[in-house]
């Protein structure tokens, strides 16, 4: 269910959280802890492996402008203060 619901979400956060900079890994860095968005790394490769598994071998190649996409339509769905 949450492949399905949310894994173009979750690999797009995933994409633009570690690209052009790894924020989790500096985030790490910053709080001394090594299992910041440890859960949410173990989801974004399971979503992963599930549309590998799926769809091909090629099937999981997070790009810029499918991320880019995503997150502008999630800004739509933002409801006015």
């Amino acid at each position: 269910m949450v492949w399905n619901a949310f894994g173009g979400w979750i690999t797009s956060y995933y994409y633009f959280l570690t690209h052009p900079q790894h924020r989790i890994s500096e985030w790490r860095k910053e709080f001394h802890d090594p299992m910041v968005f440890a859960e949410f790394e173990w989801l974004n490769r399971e979503i992963g492996r599930l549309d590998v598994k799926l769809s091909g071998p090629h099937a999981f190649e997070t790009r810029f402008e499918d991320s880019q996409g995503v997150l502008r339509n999630e800004v739509a769905l933002a409801v006015p203060a």
